[in-house]
């Protein structure tokens, strides 16, 4: 779930050592507690209400669903259902992940 996330390589790519540690393991284990920290706050900011996150996008999504059926060639409100859609099904995802985790 994090690694689709656009900020999980750079979270990586800045706690990497760049020193060789005296055993893989030893370099291993550095990594790891150097990343627990950004990987918390990577997890608070974005997926922890991952619940009332997709709640609110499928009210979002049914909002601009049922605006588009009054006016359906409208190309805003088409535009606008589909990046509401294109979020519910990403933060749909999400969870789904989250459960199989």
């Amino acid at each position: 779930m994090w690694v689709k996330d656009p900020q999980f390589m750079a979270l990586v790519a800045q706690n990497v050592d760049k020193h060789p540690r005296a055993s893989k393991l030893q370099a291993l284990k550095h990594l790891l507690c150097n990343l627990k920290g950004p990987l918390s706050q990577l997890n608070k900011r974005k997926y922890a209400d991952i619940y009332a996150q997709q709640a609110r996008a499928r009210d979002t999504l049914t909002q601009a669903q049922v605006t588009l059926q009054k006016d359906p060639f409208n190309a805003d409100l088409v535009q606008q259902e589909n990046m509401a859609r294109q979020n519910y099904v990403r933060i749909t995802q999400f969870a789904l992940s989250l459960i199989k985790q």
